[in-house]
């Protein structure tokens, strides 16, 4: 009887890229049948992941900050080391750090594609499960803003952790009303 691989994959953060990394986690699954996967991530990203289907356990790493590259290091090399006893039989860092930054070409997808030992030849598409709490809450904002009373509807957020977008209230209203050819 073949004992499943077991699988570790390190996105810690942030929320957009541990999406874009819900692609690897599918071609893990597919890529190696019956394998348990275990996924690498920080506290406040867990929820992302959370109920996707291709994730086995969640591994909540709380001692890596953001650019903290000295810590990020310590975290490969105990990854490493478990592996080395058995813990893990593969270690998967997709995350934009360390060597990673190799990989990075303006893209972020692209770049935590790289980060995958092999080709991604199955869709995509992020995976995102919506909790019930979550879900009655998007109803919950809906029904508040009264969106159910428009043909149109266009949401955004413009406050990403990366800083690449330019994207602020006044550009995205006037981007709104040009897309809808409404004046707000």
């Amino acid at each position: 009887m073949n004992v499943p691989q077991k699988i570790i994959l390190v996105q810690l953060f942030s929320n957009g890229d541990c999406l874009y990394a819900t692609a690897v986690a599918r071609q893990i699954k597919a890529d190696y049948p019956g394998c348990h996967l275990t996924w690498a991530i920080a506290d406040f990203c867990k929820s992302i992941i959370s109920g996707n289907p291709f994730v086995d356990d969640i591994m909540v790493v709380t001692d890596v900050a953001k650019n903290d590259e000295a810590a990020f290091r310590k975290l490969k090399k105990e990854l490493l080391n478990r592996k080395d006893k058995g813990e893990f039989d593969e270690v998967i860092i997709t995350h934009i750090m360390g060597s990673n930054q190799a990989n990075y070409d303006g893209c972020i997808r692209s770049a935590i594609f790289r980060g995958y030992h092999k080709l991604i030849t199955l869709p995509v598409t992020p995976v995102l499960r919506l909790s019930i709490e979550e879900q009655e809450k998007a109803n919950l904002f809906a029904h508040q803003h009264e969106l159910n009373k428009y043909s149109q509807v266009i949401l955004f957020e413009f406050a990403p952790q990366s800083g690449q977008s330019k994207i602020n209230k006044d550009f995205a209203i006037e981007l709104a009303e040009a897309l809808t050819g409404q004046k707000m």
